[in-house]
């Protein structure tokens, strides 16, 4: 089984990490500093799939409950505060995505120096790691921004700097997660054919797979606790509230919440985080068949992301789960609801559930006293 994991075992206070590289993107970093190890960049990959990002993502999980409480009271005190959204923004594009671009350029060089193919491959995932980080953080910020020199205005990124890294990946066993991203960002762009046309060439979805084995930081730890200890209440229904409307007797519950007190997310302080897998491109893929008018393909993979969901969180009875939700209405948009709010009960926890949710305001949620977020504030704006 194809499995493509970037090994980072090492505990790292992300907040505390400002050193940054003299290239971002092909422009002059305003702060200076050290030219940081590919290691900064991997830990800056790990906390935006596990760190502000996720937790957002998260506020969403109230309806894994049936809950109709409204996430107002989370990103009002605590989740979304202006210096939050600012430092999350340095983690993912300064410590992240321009690092990975240094090291794109560094590891090129070796590979044309040495001849030795495995500097290109190096080269290949440094792509894979700025690429993975960027497809989140320009949906989060919806404008970010590019670190310019201080004399100089800010000059916006855009979709097209993340084909650019794509597109440059050439190592077989990479090619596949390669065209899983960009599926998922054509999909974000809304640009449905084009994306549904990248999805078909991912040769083996069951293999799909691009992951982080991640300590994460003591400060990204706390953060969790805090959250779930002070915010989580908001998370959890009460009991003369539930409505139950998404996840009636779901078996996944009991890996989703440890009990009906505690939110289990992160799962464990050293594991493997997901950042492309088949549950996504399962699901990308069905949405895409959908819309496409292709019932039967999309019904196909639909079902193959409920058991892909399934299985990863090591449910192994699900018969009941798939005879109840296995099918898809007649009617288009009622099956792209049940395919988006499958996918994002699958996604637990996962950046794109905000991502999605932005773009097609499924799954549907009772909005009490403000609507969600559509982008977050940072330095520039």
């Amino acid at each position: 089984m194809k499995r493509f994991t970037i090994k980072n075992m090492a505990t790292v206070a992300l907040a505390l990490v400002f050193t940054v590289s003299c290239h971002k993107l092909d422009i002059e970093n305003p702060n200076g500093g050290k030219n940081p190890s590919f290691n900064t960049a991997k830990d800056a990959m790990g906390y935006v799939y596990t760190g502000q990002f996720a937790r957002v993502s998260a506020m969403l999980t109230q309806q894994l409950r049936g809950s109709d409480i409204h996430y107002a009271p989370i990103y009002e005190q605590y989740v979304l505060p202006d210096n939050k959204m600012k430092a999350a923004y340095d983690i993912a594009y300064r410590h992240g995505v321009s690092v990975a671009v240094d090291k794109i350029e560094e590891y090129s060089q070796r590979a044309s120096t040495t001849n030795d193919a495995s500097f290109t491959k190096m080269a290949d995932e440094a792509r894979l790691v700025a690429a993975s980080i960027y497809s989140v953080t320009i949906e989060y910020y919806s404008n970010p921004e590019k670190y310019i020199s201080r004399d100089q205005s800010p000059t916006g990124l855009n979709y097209s700097d993340i084909y650019d890294l794509l597109d440059a990946v050439s190592t077989d066993d990479l090619k596949d997660e390669a065209m899983l991203l960009k599926a998922r960002v054509k999909l974000n762009e809304k640009d449905y054919g084009a994306a549904l046309s990248i999805i078909n060439s991912v040769a083996d979805k069951d293999q799909v797979a691009f992951g982080l084995e991640y300590a994460g930081s003591s400060t990204n730890m706390n953060e969790w606790q805090r959250f779930i200890g002070d915010r989580g209440k908001y998370l959890l229904a009460d009991s003369n509230n539930i409505v139950k409307k998404y996840m009636v007797d779901d078996p996944r519950l009991a890996t989703y919440y440890l009990s009906d007190e505690k939110f289990n997310f992160p799962l464990a302080r050293n594991g493997s985080v997901n950042i492309l897998g088949s549950i996504e491109a399962y699901f990308i893929s069905a949405e895409l068949k959908m819309r496409n008018d292709d019932k039967a393909g999309a019904e196909a993979d639909y079902k193959k992301g409920i058991e892909a969901s399934m299985k990863a969180t090591g449910v192994t009875d699900f018969t009941n789960y798939m005879t109840e939700k296995g099918t898809l209405d007649n009617d288009k948009e009622k099956a792209i609801e049940q395919i988006l709010t499958e996918k994002y009960l699958a996604l637990f926890g996962h950046p794109m559930v905000f991502v999605d949710y932005k773009r097609t305001s499924y799954p549907i949620i009772t909005h009490k006293a403000s609507n969600f977020p559509n982008k977050w504030e940072y330095q520039y704006q």
